[in-house]
């Protein structure tokens, strides 16, 4: 009875944790056994690794086990690598000095610096205000020492975000009483040898936009001319390369054009650039587990010093510099902070059958903060993994185990605005009867997010008597296509996923 109520007093624990809704940043997928399974290791974690995993398993440890593992797995969430080579190719077609000193003076722009500013902003404004989208590197390393229910750790995680942002509020390309006749003319239409009217090579091709923006109260009136000036608006920004079949492209032309009319929050104010942030997370502790009904049942927690330095820099698109000179800017002392924290895992291990486990497990249930160098602290909320493991004989080849994990709590970056994940994974490692040799191979989902494609996992374990090597791989079926000329062919292709990591493990 006292092994029941503690089961039962931990589920609803657990449950009273995962339904406040707390969040945190995306699970880290440690070690290539893991990785390779689909990061599915909750119930059945193995080797001097298994304290991350869940500390209720370093019992199972009846020897001296020393682990050294190092990683990498970088994602691109949503679209984020072919919208930032788009908006970083319309950038490039302007000289910024040059039109910003123009649109300073109230001066007339031309017609390729109109056309070029109109894209750039529809286009960046668009695309780098989804939520959730970002792009993230995330590498992870660890060294630890497991002595029967002992484990002696030191582990590293870091998360780098880019995080782009869109301005859609300072988007008048043109300021003073004049904006909008120095940008699209004022010419007669009917004309074609008047100089002040742009005269369309082609026909605009969302005149619908044309018309709409035209009948706008506070677009010009009486003059006559409000529709052969909102034709010029969306001719000069569709020759400019912007799609208006995009409705999230029009919506932008319209508060370009409504920015126009007002010609006071023009773009020399605008802030679309991108902030890169992130957590380097060093955690230094002890693992311990005991066993609370022979092997059925086994408890454990990590108790940890953790060091945290966060850095945080928002860079804009007039200040954009080389990358090598951006990461120097990251890097500078007065955008990075150190806090220290004390953090505490818990897990439990439940062994139903000789074939099949239960685990749960609990991490950083006290909620462990740090400062933040872009302002406030970055909380570490609760992060709470379930798994199930099963392992059956296959007669003369070897032994096949089959594990699934699931994130009851869904966690919601500090870091990166909007994401969310909770993941599900499943994965299989096929062991040769000797264990000489293990093949393994996974996959796993992203649930928190309608972006998120599949993602493939698999790698290889190779014993040789007390010496264990392993390595593991990670890629997305899914890929981003980025350096594509203007038609959308050439370029290359990314997968929106891909990480790699491998481990080194002495067992005596």
């Amino acid at each position: 009875m006292k092994v029941v109520r503690i089961i039962v007093g931990t589920v609803v624990l657990m449950s009273i944790i995962a339904n406040s809704r707390l969040g945190a940043e995306e699970w880290v997928i440690y070690g290539p056994r893991a990785e390779a399974m689909g990061g599915s290791s909750v119930a059945s974690p193995e080797g001097t690794n298994a304290h991350y995993w869940n500390p209720a398993a370093t019992g199972k440890q009846t020897t001296v086990g020393l682990y050294l593992s190092g990683g990498l797995i970088t994602a691109a969430e949503g679209d984020i690598l072919s919208a930032v080579d788009k908006v970083g190719q319309a950038r490039r077609k302007i000289d910024w000095g040059t039109v910003l000193g123009k649109i300073s003076g109230e001066s007339t722009l031309d017609i390729n610096e109109a056309q070029q500013l109109l894209h750039f902003f529809s286009l960046s404004a668009s695309q780098f205000n989804k939520q959730g989208q970002g792009f993230m590197v995330n590498p992870a390393a660890g060294l630890s020492l497991t002595i029967g229910r002992v484990t002696v750790f030191g582990n590293v995680f870091a998360s780098a975000n880019l995080d782009p942002v869109g301005d859609d509020q300072n988007l008048a390309v043109n300021k003073g009483p004049s904006a909008i006749t120095n940008t699209v003319k004022t010419g007669n239409p009917l004309d074609p040898l008047d100089p002040a009217f742009y005269i369309p090579i082609s026909p605009v091709r969302n005149t619908a936009l044309a018309t709409d923006i035209a009948g706008r109260d506070w677009w010009i009136s009486g003059a006559g001319n409000a529709l052969a000036q909102a034709n010029n608006f969306i001719w000069l920004a569709e020759q400019g390369g912007a799609d208006t079949s995009n409705p999230e492209i029009n919506q932008m032309l319209i508060l370009m054009a409504q920015n126009l009319a007002g010609g006071v929050a023009t773009i020399q104010d605008n802030k679309t650039g991108v902030i890169i942030n992130g957590l380097i997370l060093t955690e230094m502790g002890v693992s311990y587990s005991q066993p609370l009904m022979g092997e059925m049942l086994r408890v454990g927690a990590n108790f940890k010093m953790m060091e945290g330095q966060t850095y945080y820099k928002k860079i804009d698109y007039q200040s954009v510099k080389n990358s090598e000179d951006m990461m120097k800017d990251v890097t500078s002392k007065e955008n990075i902070k150190s806090s220290s924290a004390f953090g505490v895992d818990v897990g439990g291990r439940l062994v139903l059958t000789d074939k099949l486990q239960v685990g749960l497990v609990a991490r950083n249930i006290n909620k462990p903060e740090f400062s933040y160098a872009g302002g406030s602290k970055v909380a570490l909320d609760p992060q709470i993994r379930m798994g199930v493991a099963s392992e059956i004989g296959i007669p003369i080849l070897g032994r096949l185990s089959v594990a699934m994990d699931y994130d009851v709590t869904k966690n919601k970056s500090s870091l990166l605005g909007g994401y969310k994940s909770q993941m599900f994974g499943m994965g299989a490692e096929f062991s040769t009867l000797m264990g000489f040799l293990k093949v393994r191979a996974g996959t796993y989902r992203n649930l928190a997010s309608d972006m998120a494609a599949p993602v493939y996992t698999a790698g290889v374990g190779i014993q040789l008597i007390i010496l264990k090597v392993d390595v593991a791989g990670t890629f997305a079926k899914e890929k981003a296509k980025v350096e594509a000329d203007e038609t959308g062919g050439g370029g290359k292709e990314i997968p929106q996923r891909v990480g790699f990591s491998a481990s080194v493990s002495l067992k005596f």
